[in-house]
């Protein structure tokens, strides 16, 4: 049987530090993992609220 399984880390320092939605949101966009986190930053500051 075939392993499905593909290592993917798009942190630029290959850190594991509680970014999985950062992540996934560049796996599924093709984005760079810079530009989504300053995203969701400016998301955050504009509403006041870290919980998106």
């Amino acid at each position: 049987m075939n392993n499905r399984w593909v290592e993917y880390n798009s942190n630029s320092l290959r850190r594991c530090v509680g970014d999985c939605a950062i992540r996934a949101c560049c796996k599924a966009t093709g984005r760079a993992w810079n530009e989504v986190f300053n995203d969701l930053v400016q998301i955050a500051y504009c509403r006041k609220n870290m919980v998106l």
